[in-house]
C-alpha cells in the first residue's frame, strides 16, 4: 500500500502539471465509470458501479490530499526554505540543531 500511495502521489503531481485540480476529480471519476460501463455493455451490472465508485473514492481522496498541497504552493515554500537553510549552515550543524530541539520538546523520543 505504501508504494502504491507513493506512485499515486507522483502520478498526481504529473496530472497537476497538466492542469488537473481537485475540482476536476468528481468529473474524472464519473467519466471513468461511464467509460467502463460503455465498454462492458451487456456485461455491466449495477453492483459494478458501486464497486467502481468506491474504488474512485479511495483514489480521488488520496489525489485530493496531494493536490491540496500542490495547489497551496506549500511545496515551493518548503523547498525554498530548505535550500536557504542548507546554504546558511553546514549539514552537521543543521542536524545538531534538529536533534537538540527534538530532545528539548520530546525527550522521550531521543
Amino acid at each position: 500500500p505504501e508504494q502504491m500511495n507513493e506512485r499515486l502521489v507522483c502520478m498526481t503531481k504529473c496530472f497537476f502539471e497538466l492542469g488537473v485540480r481537485q475540482l476536476h476529480l468528481e468529473t474524472i471519476g464519473n467519466a471513468i465509470c461511464f467509460s467502463i460501463e460503455r465498454a462492458l455493455a451487456d456485461q455491466w451490472q449495477p453492483v459494478m458501479k458501486d464497486a467502481w465508485q468506491w474504488f474512485w473514492k479511495m483514489i480521488s481522496d488520496a489525489m485530493a490530499a496531494a493536490l491540496d498541497v500542490l495547489e497551496s504552493g506549500d511545496v515551493e515554500l518548503i523547498r525554498a526554505g530548505w535550500e536557504e537553510a542548507k546554504e546558511s549552515r553546514p549539514s552537521e550543524e543543521l542536524g545538531d540543531i534538529f536533534f537538540k530541539e527534538l530532545a528539548r520538546i520530546a525527550p522521550h523520543v531521543t
